[in-house]
């Protein structure tokens, strides 16, 4: 009896799902007719099988409707491509724009992106159990017109329904919504792409954001703060905008700053910046160790937060920007910063990210970042299989996190 054997176009990759008891891998694919359908799968080992873009042949799964799953016996690889409708690609990736009404009349699975005005909003509170986030839920409906019966109902899950920020009345635009079915009815739930943005608020009183971008016109000044998943415009004083601090403090600031402030019918009357924004690093940085000759760099927010350097340490750091502190001249990070430790005098184990690596005979050389630092180490390349086989350690990379032992520069302990 010969088994069952499909082959799908992958989408995107695996988005991890949290049940109840269980974690589980949700994949959306393409069949050779260009059908939209999903993959789902409980074992962790077919995570990198799924690469965006690829091709594969997937072999004795589970059907069941038009779903497909993974068992212990099914198996994933690589196949020859075949013919795939691009439109139904770029529309997965960027859904296209629709009415209301044509959002309801859309199949099951479409992605779609729509605007109008919110209503009906519940957010659920988390429940007291280990599976707590997988309970939290967002729901609101979205219509073209303010009081129009024809509405479409939207579901958000886990982590992001706690941090909705909508009310009755936001006008929005939103994209990358997939269309699904409660029952007999139509609906739409956010995917881990969809982008929120309330271009017109109702919502008043007391809130806490952080301050993407502002644009000053005279004595008046419009801010972007984000709040849980969504941008809003605001406008406020000049006077009001300057008790932040210094323009440049403030720019620095941006995409960190945290900030309470209440609002009257759209505009900021109150605003503050809390604790966190505050934190600071820095540091000098010479040619030569004891050198009277020394750059003051200063790092602000959570890259201050998030800094691991040591005196001693040998560094490149790329995107500086030269300021003034006074008369003396002093450098700051910006966001596009890098800083690189090319020579280490921090010992002890740690946590990072595996952003590279490099093999030389039983030597390997590997690029790991702590918060913002990025360094390099090496160790044995009996220790680096111990991660698991090259290829799936290149699958990892910039999202494999590792804690590790060194000594004198050379790793000695390393685990995921």
């Amino acid at each position: 009896m010969s088994l069952l054997k499909v082959k799908f176009y992958v989408l995107d990759t695996p988005e991890e799902r949290q049940g109840k008891k269980v974690v589980f891998w949700r994949v959306p694919v393409l069949n050779e007719e260009s059908t939209r359908t999903d993959v789902t799968f409980f074992n962790e080992k077919f995570v990198n099988k799924f690469t965006k873009s690829r091709f594969v042949q997937v072999g004795n799964p589970g059907v069941r409707d038009d779903n497909f799953s993974l068992h212990d016996r099914s198996t994933v690889m690589i196949c020859g491509k075949f013919d795939v409708d691009m439109e139904v690609v770029r529309d997965f990736a960027h859904g296209p724009k629709v009415t209301i009404d044509e959002a309801l009349r859309s199949p099951k699975r479409r992605r779609i992106s729509v605007s109008g005005i919110v209503s009906d909003v519940v957010v659920t509170k988390a429940l007291p159990s280990t599976s707590s986030e997988t309970q939290q839920r967002a729901q609101f409906n979205v219509c073209d017109v303010a009081g129009s019966p024809v509405k479409l109902p939207i579901k958000v899950w886990g982590k992001r329904a706690v941090e909705i920020a909508v009310s009755d009345g936001d006008e929005v635009n939103i994209e990358n919504l997939e269309i699904g079915l409660f029952g007999s009815q139509k609906e739409a739930t956010f995917t881990k792409s969809t982008k929120i943005q309330v271009t017109s608020v109702s919502v008043e009183g007391e809130q806490q954001g952080i301050l993407r971008g502002f644009d000053i016109e005279g004595d008046t000044v419009t801010v972007e703060i984000t709040t849980g998943t969504s941008a809003k415009m605001w406008t406020m004083s000049l006077e009001l905008f300057d008790t932040l601090g210094s323009e440049e403090d403030i720019i620095h600031g941006l995409d960190t700053m945290k900030v309470t402030f209440t609002a009257s019918k759209g505009q900021i009357v109150k605003i503050s910046t809390s604790s966190e924004t505050q934190q600071r690093a820095q540091f000098n940085v010479c040619d030569v160790a004891g050198s009277p000759v020394k750059l003051p760099i200063k790092v602000w927010g959570k890259q201050a937060v998030e800094i691991a350097v040591s005196d001693g340490d040998e560094v490149n750091i790329e995107n500086l920007e030269i300021g003034m502190f006074g008369s003396q001249k002093e450098a700051t990070f910006t966001k596009s910063t890098k800083i690189q430790v090319t020579s280490v005098s921090v010992e002890g184990e740690q946590q990072g990210i595996l952003r590279g690596f490099d093999i030389e005979g039983d030597t390997v050389t590997v690029e790991i970042t702590t918060g913002t630092s990025a360094k390099m180490w090496t160790m044995t390349l009996e220790l680096f299989d111990t991660l698991g086989s090259e290829q799936d350690i290149i699958h990892g990379l910039d999202t494999m996190e590792v804690t590790f032992t060194a000594s004198k520069g050379k790793i000695v302990k390393i685990k995921i």
